[in-house]
């Protein structure tokens, strides 16, 4: 009956340990795809506020050119 329990002892740390790496690499793989997704969403961002820059500054050049005339 002893060897019984240590057998189950030794099964339980082994699924303690198997689900703490599933959890780290898990964890690791969302991670991953965070950042991806943030990068992703920092870019797209980017070109629209550069757009919407490049839009602002011909209107303010038509402004003045209108101004002048």
């Amino acid at each position: 009956m002893k060897e019984v329990r240590l057998i189950e002892a030794e099964i339980v740390n082994y699924q303690n340990d198997l689900r703490t790496n599933i959890q780290k690499t898990q964890m690791k793989e969302y991670v991953e795809i965070g950042e991806e997704l943030m990068g992703d969403f920092y870019k797209e961002w980017e070109n629209r506020f550069k757009v919407d820059e490049e839009e602002a500054l011909i209107k303010i050049q038509d402004l003045q050119i209108e101004h002048e005339e």
